[in-house]
């Protein structure tokens, strides 16, 4: 059950902006990340299958090689490195790749991890930082009743010395490095620090700021590939009858991994049969288009393929703030004395309520964040 487990909010509140219709949506989403689900404890998310919701990657090795030079080679000197791109393009999951590689963990002492967005709030992005080496404690509620240039030189104390990298996830501004930078010694040993950003010129302008790192679109194949793991998972490859079907709708994805995430959800739901594909390929004509818009579109076309009943479940992600972590057990209660969940005869609304929140993780629109 999903008693003991988190959802994470992330960067989906400005998608939905508090609305309780989709017309909202095109004008109002800056964001474009769906809400995770925070497993946090060792029993399964569900009684059944688990849907095909992990973060597969694709296409990453080439650009997260790149990155990795950058990390445990060059300057003796602090640096940041940005990897810039535009919505949808993979730069967090990047980024992650690149926290997570054996040879970043080897090379250095310290790995934290905070993600900004667009409206930040100061002390909780340094308790995010401080929190984020996975040593949770009686610390952490500690760490919450110190003022912002307390948990400074906190932080300042805990990098001294250590060759630290620190992943700022989301950055908007460079507001939030002007106010933290004291916090980071430049020991002369090598240490990194990532920001992921829409914007080339988020690091240029600040101090041990380095060449943008811009992440490329996928190819058509990897764009095929990925969504062939999505659909049908690792060991799995798509009917050869779908095959031409599946690269014509992967093409129209124009080599975004969000885009190709949001589709391959929309497909899992529907037969796999010749007739139905060629018709979604061609729905996708008129509904994916170039640029920034596409991410919208991907999205808003995987809303209108959901039931009724999940979309108000969907859009309920609004009514918490950017970011936020709730228990899953809570949310579900609250769709329940919302009214979201149907009454079945002989079900409990709690296994109901899980069986809406497993719907929205295998169309990919919640992620499983373990």
């Amino acid at each position: 059950m999903l008693a003991n487990t988190n959802i994470h909010i992330k960067h989906f509140k400005d998608q939905i902006s508090g609305s309780s219709t989709i017309q909202s949506l095109p004008n109002s989403y800056h964001s474009l990340r769906a809400p995770e689900v925070s497993q946090t404890s060792s029993r399964m998310l569900s009684k059944g299958k688990m849907p095909i919701a992990r973060e597969i990657m694709v296409g990453l090795d080439d650009e997260a090689a790149k990155v990795i030079r950058r990390l445990v080679r060059g300057s003796k000197q602090v640096e940041i490195v940005p990897i810039v791109g535009m919505a949808g393009l993979g730069k967090t999951t990047l980024a992650k790749k690149v926290y997570n590689d054996s040879s970043v963990t080897c090379y250095f002492h310290i790995r934290l991890w905070c993600t900004v967005s667009q409206e930040f709030n100061m002390k909780n992005v340094l308790l995010q930082i401080l929190c984020s080496d996975g040593k949770h404690s009686r610390k952490d509620e500690e760490l919450k009743k110190l003022n912002e240039n307390e948990l400074l030189e906190k932080l300042r104390q805990r990098l001294l010395k250590n060759r630290y990298l620190v992943v700022f996830d989301d950055v908007w501004d460079i507001e939030v490095w002007n106010e933290l930078r004291i916090a980071f010694p430049n020991d002369e040993n090598g240490s990194r620090i990532i920001f992921t950003s829409r914007f080339s010129n988020v690091a240029s302008e600040v101090q041990y700021g380095g060449e943008p790192h811009k992440i490329r679109h996928l190819t058509v194949k990897e764009s095929f590939k990925l969504l062939q793991k999505k659909l049908f998972g690792e060991e799995e490859e798509c009917p050869q009858a779908l095959h031409g079907l599946g690269m014509e709708i992967a093409e129209k994805c124009w080599g975004l991994p969000l885009a190709l995430v949001v589709v391959a959800g929309v497909l899992a739901t529907k037969e796999h049969d010749i007739l139905v594909w060629e018709k979604f390929a061609e729905s996708l004509t008129s509904t994916m288009v170039s640029g920034t818009d596409q991410c919208k579109k991907s999205l808003e076309l995987s809303y209108e393929h959901l039931p009724y009943h999940l979309k108000e479940c969907l859009l309920y992600f609004a009514a918490f703030r950017e970011d936020e972590k709730i228990g899953a057990k809570k949310l579900m209660r609250l769709w329940i004395a919302e009214g979201f969940v149907e009454i079945i005869e002989g079900e409990k609304s709690e296994d109901v309520a899980e069986k809406y929140l497993m719907d929205l993780i295998g169309r990919n629109l919640v992620m499983v964040f373990l």
